[in-house]
């Protein structure tokens, strides 16, 4: 079988292999595939970052330094619990949003990641960290969600629209007029994702899984706007209803 993959692998190059069959004679049947209906986003994933990259560039030649960011997280963050295991799995430390620092760094950007106690930190403080380093950065993200006793409202005004690179206040300024207002980077590239594939909501019955103010909700807005009936569902709503 070794050897049999390794004519494979080096068809293209050494020319023939067309007899090789793609298979290895293993049974196939049975395994797992990804459904056909899944849009993958890693070539267009690497295309944005490529992207950024490029623009980091071009802002340290007219500014003579590198954009920079600020992160800020209150406690420990559940989608994080695995993150290292996952930048293994999935991606590297050179594109991947569980290691912003390294990722900054190797596309140009300098990176400030703060980490407050999620036990002793008080709505107070989180402000004041955002009041120390906002005027010193170009983009601040207020990792989501807080516990439960931190004033959100209060954080994510705090966030000058200006600054605000993880979309807090889109909705709002877009409502405005405001129609170059920083989206939210996760609907941003779903509805980003369908316009690469060519999925076209306009006219479509779109179910919305969830209603946070970062993911779930912008995500909604953006499909009406592009012309979609969109449903929202979350934890409040009964299984009866999810049924119909």
């Amino acid at each position: 079988l070794a050897s049999t993959v390794v004519k494979w692998l080096l068809a293209d190059k050494e020319g023939g292999g067309e007899n090789v069959d793609s298979k290895f004679g293993l049974d196939t049947t049975g395994l797992w595939k990804p459904a056909e209906t899944i849009i993958g986003g890693n070539e267009l994933g690497r295309k944005v970052m490529e992207e950024a990259r490029h623009s980091a560039i071009q802002f340290a030649q007219s500014h003579g330094r590198k954009p920079s960011l600020a992160v800020i997280t209150v406690g420990t963050l559940k989608r994080y619990t695995h993150a290292s295991r996952r930048v293994q799995l999935y991606s590297n430390h050179s594109q991947s949003w569980f290691t912003k620092t390294d990722t900054g760094r190797a596309n140009g950007f300098d990176v400030t990641e703060i980490q407050l106690d999620a036990e002793t930190t008080t709505t107070d403080k989180l402000l004041s960290e955002i009041y120390k380093i906002r005027d010193k950065v170009d983009g601040i993200q207020i990792m989501w969600p807080f516990p439960p006793h931190i004033d959100s409202a209060r954080v994510f005004n705090a966030v000058p629209v200006e600054k605000d690179v993880d979309g807090i206040h889109y909705i709002g300024q877009t409502e405005l007029g405001k129609e170059d207002a920083y989206p939210p980077v996760t609907p941003a590239a779903a509805m980003e994702l369908m316009k690469e594939y060519g999925v076209n909501p306009r006219g479509k019955h779109a179910v919305v899984v969830g209603r946070s103010p970062i993911v779930g909700s912008p995500v909604a807005y953006m499909l009406r706007r592009e012309g979609a009936a969109v449903s929202v569902v979350h934890r409040d709503v009964e299984d009866d209803i999810l049924k119909e």
